[in-house]
This record gives C-alpha cells, structure tokens and sequence, in this order.
C-alpha cells in the first residue's frame, strides 16, 4: 500500500475518527485505524464496537492495500506536519509516514485481525440536513445525563400519523421536533447522544443527508461519509400521552427570544437552586402588563432574588415557577418570538410562528410553589 493525500482532507478525517476510536478499549485492535485504497481514493475506517464510519478520501494511489495502523500518534503527526500531502507506505510491518520533510514509523497490525462491523439491513432516505440538525440538536439538550436512566440518554426518532417525530427528555423537560414534509425513516429507535452529535457535526453546512433509523440500528450517510451503530434498547416515555396530562393551554405571552433570555438571567441573580435543576424562576403575567420574572427565594446574603420585566405584555394570566435550566437549554433553538402558555403542570414553549418544514416545542415541568411565593415582591 503506497499513496499521497491532501493534508487537510486526511486531518479532518483524522478528526472524526477520534470522536469514534476509543484511546483506551477491552480490545486493543480498535484503538487502530483501518485505512484501505481503492482506484482514486482512500477509505478511513474506525470504531468503537458501538459506532462505526468510514471516510473516502481523493488520493493518489501508487500501490492498492489494507493497513491497521494506531490512531494516536497518526493524527497527532498529521496535525502537527505543515505539509500540503501526506504520504502513507506499508513496508513489512511498519507504516512510514512522511509530510514534506517530517516522518514517522507506525507499528501495523494485521488487518485479519480488525472486527468488521456492519450496518443493519436499510435503506436511508434522503432528509433535508439542517431541517434535522436543528430537530436533532434541540430534542439532545433534553436528554438525560443520569445513567441509571439510560433510556433517556438518547433522541427518540419515531413516526407518529405519518409524521417523522424526535424526542429529548430527562423527565423534567421534553423537547418536541416534528418533521412534517421527511421521508418516513424506518420504525424509529432511541438514538445514543454520542451518535446524534456525530450526524449533527457531518451534517453542518450540507443540503442533504441520509439517514435510516430502526431497532436493529441507525445509518447514516454525506459526503463521502458514512456512519452506522447500535441505537439505544429500551423503551422511549409515552411522549404524547405525557403531553396529554399536562393539558393545553392558550399562549398567555409572546416575546422575543433576546428579550425572554435577558430578563432570565437577571431574574435568576441571587436565586436559590431547586432540585439541583437551575435556579426557581417564578412568572406573573396580567393582561396588558409586563411579564415579571423574579427569583424564587434567595441565597446566602441576598434580601430579595432578581427581578426583571420583559419589554412584551402579557395577552392572559399565569403564575408559576420553573426551574431556569429548564428554560435555558430549550432558548437557543427557538429563535424569533416565543409563546409561553401556562399548563396544569408546568409551561410550554414554543415559536410563535412555527416553521413550515420543522415544528418545535418544549413542555417543561413546574416547580411546587406555595401562592405567597407566586407574589410579587
């Protein structure tokens, strides 16, 4: 095996390869980059036993072969050579790598060695990369970090009345992504966190990905890259049956994003936390009148917690308190104006104007609060 590649190419492939090959692993031979030529091109694969890509590269190939090489000290070099090509020859044992006047010798292993992991059977349909970026990314902020829960860890992908849906919860927050106009993606499974930020990152800047998601596993693909895994076995929350007790709500405010976001921070000055959740925001709202949001109790030296309005008024009546961590992590995504409604339980958000092709929303668990803490003060 002998070939030359672009520097920058092979380093961003060298990239995503270290967010998959583990440093450290029971079997030693996945710490290793298998990398393969054929005709015109290079394929970098890597995998952790869970999770599996494989990257084509343009090269220019002097001699076809299959080589096992660690990653490590490769992408370290590749890094750290300034170079324009990089240059790959297996000789007997030993992988010389060399970048302009810079070389290093590799170890290889024996490529019958490397486990071949294979995608589930599936075709991936063709989606619409930033619509499912963001659906993605939003319905992730809500996932579970608690591993005894570990069915919460990940984004529930499912279809629901012939509507591609994903799902993110811990059980305090659940973030909803409907996807009207994609392609139906296969049964639907939980995909891992880990998984849903790798598509993510590959899918920055694309028009379009495939993507298939099933219990047998997930696959996806752009660019000349492709990706496949296990999805996470256990069973998602029933999402809308949860929705269902909540109850609904008209919208008793609408305001922008910037303007919500601010008068949050302020208010959450001096709070004191609550379930170790964020800091208690309590909300009043009153026809014609500014949003108040304030600090529920205070800390250690602080009289009274922040205070602040929003420059919107409020179109109906709430009072309630909300955890702020709750409500940071669901902002960013909802850009534009914001409706708030007040539910039995706790409050929904969601955009004011929902986008034609993505429809998100958060419904976000209250906090129990006596009626004198829901006062103004």
């Amino acid at each position: 095996m002998n070939f030359t590649v672009e520097a920058a190419a092979f380093r961003a492939a060298l990239k995503t390869a270290g967010r998959v090959i583990p440093q450290k692993s029971p079997w030693p031979i996945l710490s290793n980059l298998k990398v393969i030529t054929n005709d015109s091109r290079v394929t970098l694969i890597g995998s952790n036993g869970d999770l599996t890509f494989e990257a084509d590269i343009p090269a220019q190939v002097e001699t076809e072969g299959v080589a096992i090489m660690p990653h490590g000290p490769l992408s370290a070099f590749a890094s750290a050579a300034k170079a324009d090509t990089i240059t790959l020859k297996l000789e007997g044992e030993a992988v010389k790598v060399s970048a302009g006047r810079s070389r290093i010798a590799l170890s290889a292993a024996d490529a019958a060695d490397y486990p071949n992991y294979r995608p589930a059977d599936g075709e991936p349909v063709q989606m619409d990369a930033d619509t499912l970026t963001r659906a993605l990314r939003f319905c992730a902020t809500a996932c579970s970090t608690d591993e005894t829960r570990y069915y919460l860890q990940g984004v529930n992908m499912t279809t629901r009345e012939g509507v591609v849906e994903a799902h993110g919860t811990d059980g305090y927050g659940l973030h909803v992504a409907q996807l009207p106009d994609a392609p139906i993606i296969g049964d639907g499974a939980i995909l891992p966190r880990d998984a849903v930020a790798l598509i993510c990152d590959a899918a920055e800047g694309k028009d379009a990905v495939s993507l298939a998601v099933s219990a047998r596993g997930w696959m996806f693909a752009v660019a000349g890259l492709r990706m496949w895994g296990k999805v996470i076995d256990g069973s998602f929350p029933d999402v809308w049956r949860v929705i269902e007790g909540f109850g609904q709500a008209d919208p008793f405010a609408v305001t922008a994003e910037d303007d919500l976001a601010t008068t949050l921070k302020v208010a959450a000055c001096g709070a004191d936390e609550i379930r170790k959740k964020g800091r208690g925001l309590v909300f009043i709202a009153d026809p014609g009148k500014p949003i108040v949001i304030r600090g529920g109790k205070t800390v250690s030296g602080v009289t009274a917690a922040g205070r602040a309005e929003t420059q919107a008024e409020a179109i109906g009546t709430a009072r309630f308190m909300l955890s702020s961590d709750l409500l940071s992590r669901a902002l960013p995504a909802l850009k534009g104006d914001i409706a708030l409604s007040s539910l039995a339980e706790g409050a929904r958000i969601e955009p004011a104007q929902q986008d034609a092709h993505l429809h998100l929303s958060a419904v976000l668990m209250g906090i129990r609060a006596a009626d004198e803490e829901l006062q103004d003060v």
